[in-house]
């Protein structure tokens, strides 16, 4: 008996339950936070913000990916361990094409490939409930994060606040990243300075 002739490729099975993609979901739905112009930025009061990390690290983004954690991982581990499964079987079934009668190798083909459609439905079905979920719980992290921000800009008279992924250069004195997180946190009022170098503030690169 011949190899398959097409044989069929596993697709790994992302979660993105932990927290890189918790970050990564935050970014895709929040987008570049900028206003202002360069010609015009002396005259402003600026500062940036890690919007993706601030939303992950609040008390209640930090409680959120706790939840998806919980509800999803022993699923995300079993969808994983039927791929693992497979996969083997797929290798094996390469190896014994040469010595397998024709009947023999289509019945084990075919099964093989009943298994492997059934496992793409369920990590599809699985993909679509964990975004759902994400979208529930993370969304209206988002928007207390953004109406902080809008919040410390009024309480500190910042003219233009960005978010960090478009600033590939600022000076560290410039991030308020940390007193979005502890306003998001109920810290309330006007959040405290951190202490502050002495020497001149620091830049700071992507």
């Amino acid at each position: 008996m011949k190899p398959l002739a097409t044989p069929l490729r596993m697709k790994r099975v992302s979660t993105g339950i932990l927290a890189g993609a918790f970050s990564l979901f935050i970014a895709a739905m929040t987008g570049a936070m900028t206003e202002g112009t360069a010609a015009a930025a002396d005259a402003l009061k600026i500062a940036v913000v890690d919007l993706q990390y601030a939303v992950a690290n609040t008390e209640d983004g930090l409680r959120a990916q706790a939840t998806l954690k919980k509800v999803f991982e022993n699923r995300q581990q079993e969808i994983q361990k039927k791929e693992q499964d497979l996969a083997k079987q797929q290798e094996d079934l390469q190896k014994q094409a040469r010595v397998m009668s024709r009947e023999a190798f289509q019945r084990k083909e075919e099964q093989f490939r009943k298994e492997y459609f059934e496992l793409q439905a369920m990590a599809d079905a699985f993909q679509k409930e964990l975004a759902r979920k994400r979208a529930e719980l993370i969304n209206p992290l988002i928007e207390r994060v953004q109406g902080n921000i809008k919040r410390l800009a009024s309480q500190e008279g910042y003219d233009v606040i960005i978010d960090k992924p478009a600033a590939p250069f600022y000076r560290s004195d410039l991030d308020v990243t940390d007193k979005i997180i502890r306003l998001s946190n109920g810290g309330g009022g006007k959040a405290k300075d951190d202490k502050k170098d002495k020497a001149a503030p620091a830049a700071s690169e992507r």
